[in-house]
């Protein structure tokens, strides 16, 4: 068959496509929508707003695989890439700038190579690696336990208050 040529499409597909269609635009607009009041919140109830500079495009770029398996973890990283642009990582951030603009807030940007998962929150020390798959770690100066995504955030917010202050460095020892 020539590449000029389509094939006839039923009513029936024409209807299946018409369904997925809706199906898709409401889940897009239910996005939205939380996105916007999950941002409208954090603004109203903030005055100073501390937030990692993602880089989105790096966190969703193929996976390589290695040298000796090239195109391994291709499927598991498809399904992360779809889950972080489902999120709207980019589009709430732009959505929380815009806003505080609106409300008279501050928005403060943390550099994304800061390592808010990695530094004890308690003392500053830095572990030297923290795979993702970790979600939990006891800092080996200190003693104290943390969850990653929680002690992420008391650092970002730490570092916000940092350059808030005029601080140049933050402590960091390892």
């Amino acid at each position: 068959m020539s590449k000029g040529v389509k094939l006839p499409v039923s009513n029936n597909l024409r209807k299946a496509y018409w369904k997925v269609g809706r199906v898709t635009e409401h889940a897009a607009n239910v996005r939205k929508d939380w996105q916007h009041k999950f941002t409208t919140s954090i603004v109203r109830e903030n005055q100073t707003i501390a937030m990692e500079s993602l880089y989105v495009r790096g966190m969703t770029a193929s996976a390589k695989g290695s040298a000796d398996k090239p195109g391994s973890n291709v499927k598991a990283k498809s399904g992360l890439n779809r889950s972080v642009l489902n999120a709207g990582f980019g589009e709430i951030a732009r959505q929380l700038e815009y806003k505080a603009v609106w409300a008279g807030r501050t928005v403060v940007k943390i550099d994304r190579w800061y390592p808010s998962s990695k530094r004890c929150s308690s003392c500053g020390y830095v572990l030297k690696s923290l795979s993702l798959s970790t979600r939990q770690w006891v800092c080996p100066d200190c003693g104290q336990s943390h969850d990653r995504d929680l002690n992420a955030s008391i650092n970002i917010l730490m570092a916000g208050k940092a350059i808030l202050a005029g601080a140049d460095g933050l402590r960091i020892h390892e």
